[in-house]
């Protein structure tokens, strides 16, 4: 008997305070325009949350004044970013969506992708970028002692 895969159902993160959007529109919206255009760069969100009618136009600060194009961009990113999957139990902690750099003959560009439908590269540029991360960390840390179990244990890591 063959499982019938379904759409996945969207929630934010436990931290995440995002008031009047919902978390399956922003999910369903990232989701299709990564199988349109490959993936979604915060600014294509932004263009997608334009109109007045649509779901995700509250989620952004459309004056001005207050903010400008780059802001609304942050504004995609931080909504992208806390997209989780809801099962029949609670809401996933891992982000349901990771961002990849992309290097072609247009240039490079960046955007957000389903951590699942990612290819054997950009999993492992993920992971490369978790890894810089985590060295960073640290770096940065190095001198707080209440961390230098996690500190060792990340030096025994294979980075």
């Amino acid at each position: 008997m063959t499982k019938v895969r379904t759409a996945p159902t969207y929630a934010w993160s436990t931290t995440a305070f995002v008031a009047g959007v919902d978390a399956q529109a922003v999910g369903q919206t990232v989701t299709r325009i990564c199988r349109t255009e490959g993936l979604c760069p915060p600014g294509r969100l932004v263009d997608e949350a334009r109109p007045d009618d649509s779901p995700l136009h509250p989620a952004f600060e459309w004056d001005d004044g207050l903010a400008g194009e780059a802001y609304r961009r942050e504004q995609a990113r931080r909504l992208i970013r806390c997209v989780r999957v809801k099962t029949e139990d609670a809401v996933e902690s891992a982000p349901v969506f990771v961002r990849i750099r992309v290097i072609d003959e247009e240039g490079a560009s960046s955007g957000y992708k389903p951590l699942a439908s990612l290819t054997v590269e950009e999993y492992t540029q993920v992971e490369e970028e978790a890894a810089d991360a985590l060295r960073a960390l640290r770096r940065r840390h190095a001198s707080l002692q209440r961390f230098r179990h996690v500190w060792q244990a990340i030096d025994q890591l294979p980075l």
